[in-house]
């Protein structure tokens, strides 16, 4: 499966991500051949290799042909001028998702509705550029997942539409929920609207660099230079479908719960959706039998996990380490049996076949027949070989 991870030196825009996808192999000529079916005002493409502080990398930039100030546009227009497009589903959809996202924290900046807002530099031509050309490249480059890094926050101000406002822009109030940050030595902005929202657009999982055979790497630079290298940076690779990137493992211990806290807390636990949960016998200070609370999660379940774990127990406080996990590749299979229908859980991968008869099934089938459990599964594993041999 192919993935990136992107590493937000001096920070995120568009124009970075732009440069920096086709720094890593995007098709540059398949991209502009696609942006002129977008309905804007005429529009020059510049694309320079440029050192900063050391480190080379792409820069581009979309250029009016009509200096006249750009004008601003509603959301229905914006995406009127991308459905005219006749983008492919997956690019579209990505693109109005990030119109969307800008959309909402736009109207939650100025407390209005979305249908009052206008767009002044969202809605701009080169904002719209960025954003779809970004999401055409990342369907061009066959991306499946896209990890990042914590992103860099400046401090400063800077001119808009609406004057010199503070830094973070209003817009990034909302669009930050959930997205780790740290603090810079930046003067300046480092993370813009357009930048954050086309990462949460692409459902980009922030943590450390993933499990990949590393193909391809590109460097985006700003627009702007900084005391740090102003510069955006992909790794492209290959990563194992049965892989699992992004999985946690989240353990606290416990001495003072009943087993029926315990047991209530197991149901609280898994309704958050997470991959498993055990307990472990341990010893804990002044000789207390204790037990070990284990939860394995991975992506909005982590911090649903995590809350249920400090509401519903006595801990005080709990570790949690990033998990690398393989799997096999797992599907359902239905066999047609003398006893009716049974479904068979198969898994394959590394050179492994596996298969087991649903217990469900079999609990039924034996409490119809009056028959041990091992009896029915012996006879329709039977009736599963049997099929798989006469299809060969």
């Amino acid at each position: 499966m192919k993935i990136a991870y992107i590493n937000p030196v001096g920070g995120v825009s568009g124009d970075m991500l732009v440069a920096a996808l086709l720094d890593s192999g995007g098709d540059e000529s398949r991209l502009l051949d696609d942006l002129h079916r977008l309905s804007l005002p005429p529009w020059q493409w510049q694309r320079q290799e440029e050192i900063r502080q050391g480190f080379g990398g792409s820069k581009i930039e979309f250029v009016l042909v009509d200096k006249v100030k750009q004008k601003s546009r509603h959301l229905t227009e914006i995406v009127e001028i991308v459905k005219n497009a006749r983008f492919p589903e997956a690019v579209e959809t990505m693109i109005l998702k990030t119109f969307s996202l800008l959309a909402d924290a736009e109207a939650n900046a100025h407390r209005i509705d979305r249908e009052q807002l206008h767009f002044h530099e969202v809605g701009a031509a080169d904002t719209i550029l960025d954003i779809c050309a970004v999401a055409l490249l990342v369907h061009d480059l066959a991306l499946k997942k896209i990890f990042c890094s914590p992103l860099p926050m400046g401090s400063g101000s800077v001119a808009c539409a609406h004057g010199e406002i503070p830094l973070p822009a209003p817009a990034l109030n909302k669009l930050l929920c959930g997205v780790p940050v740290f603090g810079s030595a930046v003067k300046g902005e480092t993370v813009t609207p357009t930048g954050i929202a086309l990462l949460k657009a692409l459902s980009c999982q922030f943590g450390d660099f993933p499990a990949m055979c590393v193909t391809h790497t590109g460097v985006g630079l700003g627009s702007r230079d900084f005391t740090m290298p102003n510069l955006l940076r992909i790794f492209i690779g290959e990563s194992s479908e049965a892989s699992s990137c992004g999985l946690y493992r989240i353990e606290c211990t416990v001495d003072d719960m009943t087993g029926e806290e315990l047991g209530f807390l197991w149901d609280v636990i898994y309704a958050a959706g997470v991959n498993d949960m055990y307990f472990t016998p341990v010893q804990m200070k002044k000789g207390r039998p204790g037990v070990k609370i284990t939860v394995l999660a991975e992506g909005k379940s982590v911090e649903q996990a995590r809350n249920a774990l400090f509401r519903h127990t006595t801990t005080l406080g709990m570790t949690v380490a990033p998990m690398e996990r393989f799997t096999l590749q797992r599907c359902c299979e239905k066999v047609a049996t003398p006893y009716g229908e049974v479904t068979f859980k198969c898994a394959e991968g590394y050179g492994v076949k596996k298969a087991k008869a649903e217990y469900e099934d079999l609990k039924r089938i034996a409490a119809a027949e009056g028959l041990p459990l091992a009896e029915i599964r012996e006879k329709v594993e039977k009736v599963r070989i049997r099929e798989h041999n006469n299809e060969d």
